[in-house]
């Protein structure tokens, strides 16, 4: 989880250097092309599911060590990940403010949470965020 914290730390931190311009480049790329160009959209596709995998990836890892519990699905996790981050990524651009995605990052955050071991020294303790 401590990895998955920084990944998102670090991500605010460069929309928070660039006051959120340029937004997401696969993003703006798909919300340009995808309805025009087959090809394109496909290419895209291909690009937001590299990423995920590696999300995936990541969160299979969580589970092999017992971080992440044996019934949390690795693909829904990392896909609400990806889900969160490319609304908070598309409303940093439109107001030029992190504030949105810091929340989307936070909740994805806290809803991976729910799916860690509670004995797990990366699971938070009750009352205290993700």
């Amino acid at each position: 989880m401590a990895g998955l914290r920084r990944w998102c730390a670090a991500i605010l931190e460069i929309q928070q250097q660039r006051r959120g311009i340029g937004g997401c480049p696969v993003g703006s790329l798909a919300s340009a092309l995808s309805d025009s160009s087959e090809d394109a959209r496909l290419l895209l596709v291909d690009s937001f599911r590299r990423w995920e995998v590696r999300l995936e990836t990541g969160l299979r890892a969580m589970q092999h060590t017992g971080e992440l519990q044996a019934d949390a699905d690795p693909a829904d996790l990392a896909a609400a990940i990806m889900a969160a981050l490319q609304g908070g990524l598309l409303l940093t651009q439109t107001t030029r403010a992190t504030r949105h995605l810091q929340l989307s990052l936070n909740m994805a955050l806290h809803h991976i949470a729910r799916h860690l071991h509670d004995q797990h020294p990366g699971a938070p303790r009750k009352g205290t965020p993700p």
